[in-house]
């Protein structure tokens, strides 16, 4: 019986090597590998080693050399067949029904892959050829080194037009094939195809074979216009975008031996965290985490962690991946999120800090739980009994999506306890009152982040806020040119809507700025009327109260001001100044006594 490539490939990566071998030798780890006496002939001192992340055992004593399949063949005594039989059984996956045509599609799928080997091979030639110089500075600039360009095989597709095609052309491969993986790009006639990828350093993308499937393509140089910084290869035959994870055929084994994996944003985070021997990492391909993904996580290990940036869009991915991620949720398997400091990426912070900095940081990620807590919180606060049955039902909703009824029942219990000490009926008012309590912060803050808040929830509500809005000066510069941002987006697009305006503040590098807004801890002590579903009525009496508010803490920030100068430097001007204010503030001036005597010569 033929069996394809792909299901042998899916069939070695379901039975790791190591615990295969482990059943019959004790194994111990050096370094990557693993060190045993050997099966195959009689010996003292151990030479037989098993890679893992290779995926193939060795004796240096007597040659033995092969794969999981190999070793049930020759320790088993089975023949192919029958070895492939008892690992799909151990593996839980169906024997697969041979025909003509899966024959004849493996035969085709073979092919492309030697395509797109020949192109890699070509592509890593020109990284460090004459053409692909300021390429190779610019990745070593980003502190790769030679090992880890070599190991993940990055390339450079030149400018020239026809130049990998000719290449390829000499090796006997057709350009319909290039086509069909995606290397190049069909016009219409007359004209030729040409290369999808130009002037780009790539990124070669492996099933977990390590078998090149597509490439990735990122610009390097600031001249390049309007173009896109990353491309992918087109899905194709061998390549669907949401099924495949990067870097995990350099992960899979470092993932299950550490029982962790690490779910970064792009190439070049994965890159970086290998280096930094946090070989266990690997990153979806520009678009948010599919439940095919997820699930392929949990084939690496219980509970991935996933990093997402700490701003608002970070906020709102994590919640994404966490409500993906709920159907397929079992006992043990589950996700975790870190929260990544503001204006950081893991490449960044492990320049900045080094693996120890990234390391506090996946220590500190969150349960999943958690994540769809703080985001349902922050939609419907529990602060009445009719928002805490509001909440509730978002719960349960979430809940109900959870098809292990096992863990189904643990989250309803988690989150009804949660729901319970909101309410203030857990430990007493004041562990309530903990629970949902916020940093103290400065009240002119607060005001001018409150003012913020509705005009960014409420967009259809500017036309009657845009005057005092605009006339408005914020006394904290990041704030106040956060709404300075905001006035110069509605004066050139009026219609803009909430999600817009966020993304439009976000990419304005206002994401800082904009990310306490949108906390749950700061919807809980705002108020009601700056949520997006609050009515207007409400929104325009929370304005004047705000309003009010911010009036009121500016002038006795003032009066404070006046009495510190008064008591620094204690002179008729201060004094006149202070009173001044005092009267200002329709406040009666105290007859003043002790230390705070007015100067000789005042009223």
């Amino acid at each position: 019986m033929r069996f394809s490539s792909q299901f042998l490939d899916e069939l070695r990566d379901r039975v790791p090597l190591s615990d295969t071998i482990g059943r019959h030798v004790q194994l111990r780890r050096r370094g990557r590998e693993q060190l045993g006496l050997c099966p195959f002939h009689k010996e003292k001192t151990p030479s037989f080693t098993v890679n893992d992340e290779k995926g193939f055992y060795h004796c240096f004593g007597c040659g033995a050399h092969g794969d999981v399949i190999a070793f049930e063949m020759n320790h088993g005594g089975l023949a192919f067949p029958d070895a492939v039989e008892r690992l799909a059984g151990i593996a839980g996956v169906a024997m697969p029904q041979s025909s003509p045509e899966a024959v004849a599609r493996e035969k085709v799928e073979d092919r492309l892959i030697g395509v797109l080997e020949a192109a890699t091979r070509w592509y890593e030639g020109e990284l460090h050829g004459p053409r692909g110089a300021a390429a190779l500075a610019y990745v070593k600039n980003r502190g790769l080194n030679d090992a880890t360009i070599q190991r993940f095989r990055l390339g450079f597709a030149p400018e020239g037009r026809g130049l990998l095609i000719a290449a390829l052309g000499e090796q006997g491969f057709s350009e319909g094939e290039m086509l069909e993986t995606g290397l190049l790009v069909a016009v219409d006639a007359p004209k030729a195809p040409f290369e999808r990828f130009r002037q780009r350093i790539l990124f070669p993308i492996t099933n977990r074979r390590d078998r090149v499937i597509a490439f990735g393509g990122r610009l390097f140089s600031e001249t390049s216009g309007r173009l896109a910084k990353y491309i992918n290869s087109p899905e194709t035959p061998l390549f669907n975008k949401g099924s495949i994870l990067y870097g995990v055929a350099a992960a899979k084994a470092s993932a299950r031996q550490r029982h962790e994996v690490i779910v970064a944003e792009g190439y070049m985070d994965v890159l970086a965290l290998h280096q930094a021997g946090l070989s266990q990492a690997v990153a979806p391909l520009g678009t948010a985490l599919t439940e095919t993904q997820i699930a392929e996580l949990w084939r690496l290990a219980p509970e991935p962690i996933l990093c997402f940036d700490g701003d608002a869009a970070g906020l709102r991915a994590a919640t994404r991946a966490a409500e993906r991620a709920l159907p397929g949720l079992r006992a043990g398997h589950s996700l975790r999120f870190a929260s990544l400091p503001s204006g950081e990426d893991p490449d960044s912070l492990l320049l900045g800090g080094g693996a120890p900095a990234m390391r506090r940081l996946l220590d500190a990620a969150r349960p999943l739980a958690d994540v769809l807590w703080e985001a349902c919180f922050a939609e419907r606060p529990a602060d009445t009994p009719e928002r805490r049955a509001a909440l509730e039902s978002r719960l349960e909703a979430l809940v109900r999506r959870i098809e292990d009824r096992n863990v189904q029942a643990h989250y309803r219990s988690d989150f009804r306890a949660r729901l319970w000490q909101a309410s203030g009926r857990g430990k007493g008012k004041k562990a309530a009152e903990a629970s949902m309590a916020v940093p103290v912060t400065d009240p002119v803050k607060k005001s001018q982040q409150i003012l913020v808040a509705i005009v960014i929830n409420h967009p259809d509500l500017y036309n009657d806020l845009a005057e005092r809005f605009g006339s408005l000066a914020f006394t904290l510069p990041d704030l106040d040119r956060l709404r300075q941002a905001i006035v110069l987006a509605f004066s050139e697009d009026p219609g803009l809507d909430t999600e817009r305006l966020t993304r439009h503040l976000e990419a304005g590098g206002f994401s800082d700025a904009l990310a306490p807004l949108l906390r749950s801890d700061f919807y809980a002590s705002a108020g009601a009327f700056v949520r997006p579903q609050a009515p207007a009525e409400q929104v325009f009496a929370g304005w004047a109260e705000a309003l009010r508010r911010l009036h009121k803490t500016t002038e006795e920030a003032e009066l404070r001001d006046a009495e510190r100068a008064l008591a620094d430097n204690l002179t008729e001007e201060t004094w006149r100044r202070l009173k001044g204010r005092k009267q200002l503030d329709n406040l009666p001036t105290e007859e003043a006594s002790g230390e705070g005597v007015a100067p000789a010569g005042t009223d």
